[in-house]
Order: C-alpha cells, then sequence, then structure tokens
C-alpha cells in the first residue's frame, strides 16, 4: 500500500481558504467544478502559496477539462456557464496575466517543470499539454511514412472490391469508400469516419483484403499480423462479429479479383477469420512495474503490420497517445469511427 506524499505546505491561513471557499463554492454549487478540483488545485497552491482565488479557479477548470471532453480551458475565451450568475473574472486579460505569473505555472518550453502550462490563452495541465503535443507529433510521424506498394495490385483490388466501372480512373470515381480504403492501405495513418450504417466495417474488411494482398505479393506465404483493438470488450466482439458477417459470400464473389495470382480466396478467408480483437488496453499490455504505463511504448511498439481500432472517438486523449506512440514506423494505424456517436470512456 502506498501513500501520496505532498510537499510541506505553507502554514495555515484561515483567511485566505474562506477566501477561496467563497470564490469557488458557487461554481460547484452549478456544477461547473465537482468538489475535488477546488480541493486539488488548493492543495498545489499551498505548496507554494499560491492562493490567489481566481488564479486557484483557472486552474480548477484546468483540471476539469478533461472531465468536459477537452483538453484545456481557453480563458480569454467562452466558459461553461459564462451566461450564469457565476461570478466569473470580469477582466479577461488580467485574469491570464495573473495566472501567467503563478510560480505553479509555465509556459511552453520551460526547462523547469510545472503542473500547469500557459500557452497564449490555453491553460493547460501538464500532463495534457505533454498527451497533446505527443500525440500530434506521432500522428505527423506516422503521416511521413509512406509504404512500400504494388501500385498494380491496389487498383486491380479496389476495383474488384468496389465495383469500380472499367475504363474509367480511380481519381475520377465518386466513391467515398473506395477512396477511404485506397487512403488507408497507401499512407501509415488514416481515418474512416461515418455515422451508422456508413459501411465503415465493411470498408476495413476490404481494406484487410488489401493489405493481405499486398503483404502476400511482398512476401509470399508469411504470415500477416495485423491487430484488432477496440476501447471495450464488448465493442471488440461487435466488431470480430460484424468482420465475419457474410464473409461466405464476400470471398466467393468478390475477394479473388483482389489477390495475387496463386492466392486462394481460402487463404484470405483464413487470415480473416483467425483475427482477434481486444480491448487497447490489453492490446498495450499494462506494465505492472510502471503504474499507468504500458509494455509496448515507443521503444518497444507493437510488432504488427496493421492496427485497427473501432470506436475511436471512446480514446481519451492519454490512452490515444499511449497507443500512437506504440505503432512502429513500418505498422499502419487506421482509426475507425463517429465523433458524433459515442464519448471517451474516461
Amino acid at each position: 500500500m502506498s501513500a501520496l506524499l505532498l510537499p510541506p505546505t505553507t502554514p495555515a491561513d484561515p483567511a485566505g481558504t474562506a477566501a477561496v471557499q467563497s470564490r469557488l463554492a458557487p461554481f460547484v454549487s452549478a456544477e461547473v467544478l465537482t468538489p475535488l478540483e477546488p480541493v486539488v488545485v488548493e492543495l498545489l497552491g499551498r505548496t507554494v502559496g499560491a492562493r490567489d482565488p481566481a488564479v486557484l479557479l483557472a486552474r480548477a477548470l484546468a483540471v476539469r477539462a478533461p472531465r468536459q471532453g477537452h483538453v484545456c480551458v481557453v480563458l480569454d475565451g467562452p466558459l461553461p456557464a459564462a451566461e450564469s450568475p457565476l461570478d466569473w473574472p470580469a477582466d479577461r486579460a488580467a485574469w491570464r496575466a495573473a495566472v501567467a505569473a503563478s510560480p505553479l505555472v509555465g509556459a511552453p518550453g520551460d526547462p523547469a517543470p510545472h503542473p500547469f502550462l500557459l500557452a497564449g490563452q490555453r491553460l493547460y495541465s501538464a500532463r495534457c499539454w505533454s498527451d497533446e503535443n505527443g500525440l500530434a507529433d506521432d500522428i505527423l510521424r506516422l503521416l511521413r511514412t509512406a509504404p512500400e506498394l504494388d501500385a498494380a495490385l491496389l487498383e486491380q483490388g479496389l476495383r474488384a472490391l468496389f465495383a469500380a466501372p472499367a475504363g474509367v480512373a480511380l481519381a475520377a470515381v465518386d466513391d467515398r469508400q473506395l477512396h477511404a480504403a485506397a487512403q488507408a492501405v497507401g499512407a501509415g495513418f488514416a481515418v474512416i469516419t461515418g455515422g451508422p450504417g456508413t459501411g465503415k466495417t465493411w470498408t476495413v474488411r476490404n481494406v484487410l483484403t488489401l493489405l493481405f494482398a499486398q503483404h502476400q505479393a511482398a512476401t509470399p506465404g508469411a504470415p500477416l499480423r495485423v491487430a484488432l483493438a477496440a476501447p471495450t470488450g464488448k465493442a471488440a466482439a461487435r466488431m470480430k462479429e460484424s468482420l465475419a458477417k457474410g464473409l461466405d459470400a464476400f470471398l466467393a464473389e468478390r475477394a479473388g479479383g483482389a489477390l495475387p495470382p496463386g492466392v486462394a480466396p481460402a487463404a484470405l478467408g483464413a487470415f480473416l477469420s483467425g483475427l482477434s480483437a481486444r480491448t487497447v488496453h490489453r492490446l498495450l499490455r499494462v506494465d505492472p512495474s510502471r503504474p499507468g504505463r504500458f509494455q509496448h511504448d515507443r521503444d518497444r511498439p507493437l510488432p504488427v503490420y496493421a492496427v485497427v481500432v473501432d470506436e475511436s472517438s471512446m480514446l481519451d486523449l492519454g490512452l490515444m497517445a499511449r497507443l500512437v506512440e506504440a505503432v512502429g514506423p513500418e505498422t499502419r494505424l487506421i482509426l475507425l469511427g463517429d465523433e458524433h456517436q459515442l464519448a471517451s470512456v474516461e
């Protein structure tokens, strides 16, 4: 059993505590803040004697941001319940200046660590700042990856799987699913999005077929390792069921035209049937020796050809950052989901 050890705090200041409680209590009553968030930021403030109630409010809003689906709070912009009678700081520029002057708030690039970072008008917790910027860097890294492709085989497969009309250039074909599949196969990172019933899983089965064809053409007979994942066990099971639905008809009617010579649809069927889906946590493998970390990370990337994640809108920022950093330079990452459908499970 472990305990959280806080640094020594400044001497008790009943008047200061009363001022903080008076300033933040209405925000808790209005459910803009939970009771925990003011406590957290007041404890941090006491470690350095920083107890300006308005600055504590800003930090509490930054701590609260992930609970609302955000990564920061914009101090000069519209705030939650801004039209309510709550006592928001009237002078936003002065509020931001006071926050910037706090010893608990740093700026991007500061050599010393701070629990909060102010970037322009945006106040982040240090963790959210690190995760957001690390995730952006890793996505750019994947986008710069250009997998080697057999272009003729890819076009052959796209035409067969999506019934593209003969004699018409693929670029001119008005089929968003076809172009999504081409992007997913031809890049290190792709997002396939759409509402319920728009064919995301159907498109992904075609993508897996195209990847299988490319892999067999490059390394005949070699097994293809693809990881299927989702944020929850239920979503992972549903993904597996959707890929298996109508598989026999798919193999008999369309799959053969996407495969290189000598590769039978039965081999593709064995590959697709053998795929298993798991949660993202199980995919990355929780590391018991490092709480909050995983066995697969930047130094030990996932040993697979591609990672396909369904219901990706349910991934919170931290888990998404850990997932993307575990995708190596030789691996494609394909995210499926609908931004309007399911929020983060966190």
